[in-house]
């Protein structure tokens, strides 16, 4: 997966540079730009790392132990596809669904001082929100009109676990958070596509209950009677993409 999405990302780039042969000064368009861009895009999405507290309470002893460890995610691929509808002046919506593909989560136990490795997770995320577009006004002094947007949106995120260490009924959390960013996008000479590069962050929160029920699973991996509890910080899982644009005007 990760050769198909590099050489994607190779040819998106190598277009501005194909285009630049055709580089008259373009006609205006309306204010706050087409009224629909649908962009499908590839990306990267840096390595994401989250601190569990845990609590574990042996089941036949009763005894109770502390724990703090640091889970880091390794970092991946990603493909997606977004929709932004202009509703008013430089007002739209926005839309996206989106797939990354991470690699080897990496868990650090403060109380043994010992690693943990599992294979990586697929995390697939939905997300719908608002964004407000930004524009240079003095387009007589650019031969390219470039404009740029910030947006907000409430995600949904599925993580799934590649490595089935996990009870069955746990393979999947399903996760809530917050996304905001900024993207930046330069039309081609033929108005009806542009390039967009994007930079955006995810707030996650993570579900302690699951999380619980995971360590669970791994201490019955490893011969441990122990009922964990477990709670999480939030993480910031940030992407950086590139895609090209479809525009209606």
């Amino acid at each position: 997966m990760r050769r198909p999405v590099l050489v994607l990302l190779t040819a998106l780039a190598a277009v501005p540079t194909a285009a630049a042969a055709q580089f008259p000064v373009l006609q205006a368009e309306a204010p706050w730009g087409p009224r629909l861009r649908v962009t499908p895009y590839a990306g990267v999405a840096p390595g994401v790392t989250r601190t569990e507290e845990r609590v574990g309470i042996h089941n036949t002893t009763a005894a109770v132990t502390f724990d703090e460890v640091d889970v880091s995610l390794g970092s991946g691929v990603a493909t997606g596809l977004s929709v932004e509808g202009r509703v008013w002046e430089r007002f739209s919506l926005i839309g996206s669904a989106l797939w990354v593909r991470r690699g080897d989560t990496r868990e650090y136990s403060l109380a043994e001082g010992e690693f943990s490795e599992f294979h990586g997770s697929n995390m697939y995320i939905v997300k719908a929100g608002v964004a407000m577009r930004l524009r240079e006004q003095e387009e007589e002094l650019q031969f390219r009109t470039v404009s740029a947007a910030v947006f907000v949106a409430p995600a949904v995120v599925v993580d799934d676990p590649r490595d089935h260490v996990f009870s069955v009924e746990q393979d999947r959390m399903t996760l809530f958070g917050l996304n905001f960013g900024v993207d930046a996008e330069v039309p081609l000479s033929d108005r009806r596509f542009a390039v967009q590069l994007g930079l955006e962050d995810f707030v996650l929160w993570w579900d302690d209950d699951i999380l619980s029920q995971r360590a669970d699973d791994i201490n019955q991996l490893r011969g441990r009677p122990v009922t964990s509890f477990v709670e999480a910080e939030t993480s910031h899982m940030w992407l950086i993409r590139l895609g090209m644009s479809f525009r209606f005007m």
